[in-house]
């Protein structure tokens, strides 16, 4: 009798219980990162990527600040495109490691070629 009981029960739920789908739409992040890293601490060798800051698909880096300790005092330079220069980066890794530096004043275009600001970010390069 309860065996019927339970089995009348679990019929009962998989003839009328209600199935609902769930889509999950990924966003991009508009958060600008090298190579993933967009806080805390970088590889200095992904630090130097030539891939350099990227937010999405919709939008590319034409134009950021880079502020860094050059030794005794802070250096602080604008950087025309996305990837920081191999001068610099040479100059970091002499310089800054295990400091954090910091990227401002980002402005990103998109395919209308209309500027947009990017939230700033701060990285510490640091070797492996």
């Amino acid at each position: 009798m309860k065996v019927g009981l339970i089995l009348s029960i679990l019929w009962y739920g998989v003839c009328f219980s209600q199935v609902e789908h769930v889509q999950v739409i990924k966003k991009e992040s508009m958060y600008p990162n090298i190579k993933g890293y967009y806080e805390g601490e970088i590889p200095f060798n992904l630090l130097c990527d030539e891939s350099g800051i990227v937010c999405n698909k919709e939008l590319e880096v034409v134009e950021f600040t880079l502020q860094y300790g050059n030794g005794d005092q802070d250096k602080m330079i604008t950087i025309k495109g996305k990837v920081i220069p191999p001068s610099i980066c040479n100059e970091i890794s002499l310089l800054s490691m295990d400091n954090m530096i910091f990227i401002t004043n980002i402005f990103a275009v998109d395919q209308k070629k209309q500027i947009y600001p990017i939230t700033s970010f701060n990285l510490i390069p640091i070797k492996l």
